[in-house]
């Protein structure tokens, strides 16, 4: 192996940078080498890994972490860029730099093979970082890197907020730094006013920071938009004109502020309003419960409004679409602000959470809903009497202990009278047995309503009226199992008589999945029989050969014997054709057995018949022309010796 040192001090700068202009993190030696063996097997170099040897030292009074560093090998003696598959970033996660201090870091990253490598003369390096994370995250700090000339420091003040795997009480404590700094924004702002507003907004919606959202919301209404937006205006001008169009400090500014335009003091009142919005639709489905109980329970109507409109964007305003939050604490949250908002109307979808099956999930339910109060109590004994509602009911019970006249009320409307001195959990018996019968005798209709529906060849909407009676009720359903499956059946006779056998297969195995008959039995074999003839037709023989693995063992018919011996007379051929004649023999053989009377069976027989004898066929052929000649003189003779003795016999006779 041969060790090939690269260039040192090839930095992206020409010239190093004055002392009052560095980086807060920079790196101030760099030492590059590259492993591999001198040649390779054409005589050219072939580098195995790459090893970057970086003194980096930090200049802040707090920690580094999450360094990441950018590392390009390139031509030295070229302006061709980067060599092809030779730059990488690594981000150095076990390294913690020390305030004020220097630190030695290596990074060493296998090299992918290439057909051909510079020699190592002709290589050099370029490396630089990229961003970093200052930990703790602090505002102030996190405001000098903003105004630093580096992108690195830029990148670091947005990136040192992104907290993701944290534990919660950094996140919360950053975020706490956060919230005071808006809360203590003076009314007569200036440019650096400006600037910590807008970067403590969008670092709140870094840390998804949800229990702020009230305060984020009542924040346009709570200071001067005029006086802000001059500020924001004044910023704007300043920090384009002293940044290139790609530096990471102007994703603090709003959108239509990064460009010198005439936009610019059109839209700066409503920098606090959109810095807001962007911030909370960032945090999005974290900020959903917060936005909930804001629309209802926020003290200023502009906050509630501002909080529907975001609910809105983020496709959020309906209960169902709010309780189906993916992140479980987040749909918890939810449930817990529709308790604490105590409207009815949630409480139809809350009914539904109680048949979860997270128990976490069903007792914060059954919470919210006691905190709806009486309220709860009609849109749960709607929910009566179905499969899975115990949990419906002992909600219920608990309700009476406090509402009891709201539950005899519903018991009422229901046709139930409470008894003397019953007790409230008694009639919730009674209520709920009433209530599983009547919707039985309802589900049992919609059954036979569906089934009249079949018989007059609706089947499809019929099906699906069934599909809907065996998800609320498997007992009704299955009382009418016999009557189901001969719909199945009607329906694939239908299908089979149009063509449609796949179909016509899959939809009487569905109704022999639900009761056994003979009928479906034979549907079911001729539809697998048909497909089985199609596709031995068509050559397709595998696809043959899968239907014919679902037949069943035990099924026999003449149609199925044919079809299995057309299928055996294809392979046959296909055997025969490919010089496999063991396997076309027994084929042959096995369709011969099944005593199919079928011409291509014959034909292919007699090929494989002469396939078979072809050497003795050829060795007759070759003797047939020397024998034929012999014969040929044999009689030529005999006939001639005969034409002599006659001419012999009569001279003598003269």
């Amino acid at each position: 192996m041969t060790l090939a040192v690269l260039a040192l001090g090839l930095a992206l700068a020409a010239q190093a940078p004055a002392e009052d202009d560095a980086p807060y993190v920079e790196i101030i030696q760099d030492l590059g080498a590259i492993d591999g063996p001198s040649e390779g097997a054409v005589g050219l170099p072939n580098w195995e890994r790459v090893r970057i040897d970086l003194k980096v030292l930090n200049r802040l009074p707090f920690e580094v972490q999450g360094l990441v560093v950018e590392v390009r090998l390139v031509h030295a003696t070229r302006d061709e860029g980067a060599i092809p598959g030779w730059s990488f970033k690594e981000t150095v996660d076990d390294v913690v730099l020390p305030p004020t201090e220097e630190s030695y870091i290596r990074i060493t990253r296998p090299l992918p093979a290439r057909r051909s490598s510079p020699r190592a003369e002709e290589i050099a390096y370029k490396v630089h970082i990229e961003s970093y994370r200052v930990h703790p995250p602090d505002l102030e700090t996190s405001l000098r890197l903003l105004r630093s000339s580096a992108a690195s420091d830029q990148r670091a003040a947005l990136d040192s907020y992104t907290l993701e795997g944290a534990p919660k009480g950094a996140r919360r404590a950053a975020a706490r730094q956060l919230a005071l700094t808006l809360a203590a924004l003076p009314s007569a702002p200036t440019a650096p006013d400006a600037l910590r507003m807008l970067f403590a907004v969008e670092a709140l919606g870094s840390l998804h920071a949800a229990e702020h959202v009230p305060a984020l919301l009542e924040l346009p209404e709570r200071l001067d938009r005029a006086a802000w937006g001059r500020a924001v205006l004044e910023l704007a001008t300043r920090m384009v004109a002293a940044s290139t169009p790609r530096e990471p400090r102007l994703l603090v500014l709003p959108s239509w502020a990064r460009t010198q335009s005439a936009l610019l003091q059109v839209r700066a009142e409503d920098a606090l309003e959109e810095a807001v919005r962007d911030t909370l639709l960032r945090m999005g489905d974290a900020a959903v419960p917060a936005l909930l109980l804001a629309s209802h329970s926020s003290p200023s109507e502009p906050a509630r409004a501002r909080a529907r409109r975001l609910l809105h964007a983020l496709g959020r305003t309906t209960v169902r679409s709010q309780l189906a939050l993916r992140n479980r604490e987040h749909r918890l949250q939810v449930v817990e602000a529709l308790g604490r908002i105590g409207a009815p109307e949630p409480v139809p979808a809350l009914a539904e959470l109680l048949r979860e099956k997270d128990s976490r999930i069903r007792a914060s339910t059954q919470a919210a809903l006691l905190q709806i109060g009486a309220a709860a109590v009609g849109p749960l004994v709607d929910g009566l009497g179905v499969p899975g509602d115990e949990a419906t009911v002992k909600t219920l019970e608990l309700l009476a202990n406090k509402h009891a006249p709201a539950v005899i009320a519903a018991a009422r409307t229901y046709g139930v009278e409470p008894q003397p001195k019953e007790p409230t959990k008694a009639l919730v018996t009674r209520l709920r047995a009433r209530l599983a019968e009547a919707r039985r005798r309802n589900l049992e209709v919609e059954a036979d309503q569906a089934l009249a529906q079949g018989r007059e060849g609706e089947y499809s909407a019929a099906l699906q009226r069934l599909n809907a009676v065996f998800e609320q009720d498997r007992a009704v359903y299955m009382s009418r199992a016999i009557a189901i499956a001969g719909l199945y059946f009607d329906r694939a006779q239908a299908l089979l008589a149009r063509g449609d056998y796949d179909t016509a297969a899959e939809t009487a195995r569905t109704g022999l999945s639900i009761a056994e008959d003979p009928r479906g039995k034979a549907l079911l074999l001729d539809a697998q029989v048909a497909l089985m003839r199609g596709f031995t037709e068509l050559g397709a023989v595998d696809k043959a050969d899968e239907v014919l693995a679902t037949v069943d063992p035990k099924a026999q018919s003449d149609a199925l014997t044919q079809a299995r011996s057309r299928l055996m007379v294809k392979k046959a051929a296909d055997a025969l054709a490919r010089g496999d004649t063991g396997l076309a023999r027994a084929l042959v053989d096995k369709a011969k057995l099944l005593k199919l009377s079928d011409p291509d069976l014959e034909e292919t027989h007699r090929r494989l018949l002469l396939h078979e004898n072809l050497a003795l066929v050829m060795g007759v052929a070759l003797f047939i022309p020397p024998a034929f000649l012999v014969l040929v003189l044999l009689v030529r003779r005999r006939l001639q010796r005969a034409r002599l003795e006659r001419l012999t016999e009569a001279l003598d006779g003269e």
